[in-house]
């Protein structure tokens, strides 16, 4: 190759060069622009959110079909679907994570009798019993097609409270994303932040039953693709540190025996699970 050509091929390669770096700049400065404007809009809407009640309504987007026939039943008796299921439906996102369960929750014991009784009165299949909730599966033609049930008994104890109105409970939720509750076919309430950390299936700390507990279903959350920023890590060992010492020693004393094999009793295991938190 001639020196001529030599030249005309380095000076054309140094423009492609030049080219290109004008664009990674411009590039650069849109992509900082872009991320100082959604810096902006989240500051915003953290400010906005200062000024809104506990709780907001939004809109549900899907899932009610599948509780068309059950979800009147269960309302005209006092009752409320909460958690889970009613995150599912009132989700951003677009293939938003499936409920595992439908979780019901009662005004008092009065509705929980009722609820229970329709329950089983329409062949659902009693899976299990604890201290706090009864799960049952669907076993009738009329409701099959439902997923499982999670009758959640009517509780104040401690720091657990399952009963009383959807507000109520719902400020007992231990993660934004959970704080959710049907009003009726078209609406859902949640917590202000629900959107914003839903949609950036975030996992922040608004309430603490038991800072192992939590530990367990932040691990639950995770492995459904949910992130967990340090900040609220934090309020775990805050509040562990809280905690008195007979509680610690008891909590740690029960674990590692689990840990080691022992078989509880239905006593401890039911103790156990007061000391972690309980309901879902």
């Amino acid at each position: 190759m001639s020196f001529d050509k030599q030249k005309e091929l380095l000076d054309a390669l140094k423009k492609k060069s030049e080219k290109e770096e004008e664009k990674e700049r411009k590039f650069s400065f849109l992509e900082e622009s872009e991320e100082k404007d959604n810096i902006k809009k989240f500051r915003n809407r953290v400010e906005e959110n200062k000024n809104l009640p506990p709780f907001v309504k939004t809109k549900l987007i899907r899932g009610f079909d599948l509780i068309r026939e059950i979800f009147p039943e269960i309302k005209n008796r006092g009752g409320m679907i909460l958690g889970g299921y009613a995150r599912y439906c009132a989700s951003p996102l677009r293939n938003p994570v499936m409920p595992g369960d439908l979780d019901i929750y009662c005004q008092n014991q009065e509705v929980f009798d009722k609820i229970k009784l329709f329950l089983e009165d329409n062949d659902f299949k009693k899976q299990f019993e604890s201290d706090n909730a009864i799960t049952y599966i669907p076993n009738s033609t009329k409701y099959n097609y439902l997923p499982d049930v999670q009758l959640i008994k009517a509780l104040k104890s401690g720091r657990l409270v399952s009963q009383g109105s959807d507000e109520e409970i719902l400020s007992n939720f231990d993660f934004t994303i959970t704080r959710a509750a049907i009003i009726d076919s078209e609406t859902i309430l949640v917590d202000k932040d629900f959107i914003e950390d839903e949609t950036n299936k975030k996992i922040q700390i608004k309430n603490i039953h038991c800072p192992v507990g939590s530990v367990f279903r932040i691990n639950k959350y995770s492995n459904k693709g949910y992130l967990i920023f340090p900040s609220q890590v934090v309020k775990l060992f805050i509040d562990w540190e809280g905690r008195d010492q007979n509680y610690r020693d008891k909590l740690h004393d029960f674990l590692t025996d689990v840990e080691s094999g022992k078989e509880l009793s239905k006593e401890e295991i039911d103790q156990l699970e007061l000391l972690l938190g309980g309901v879902d």
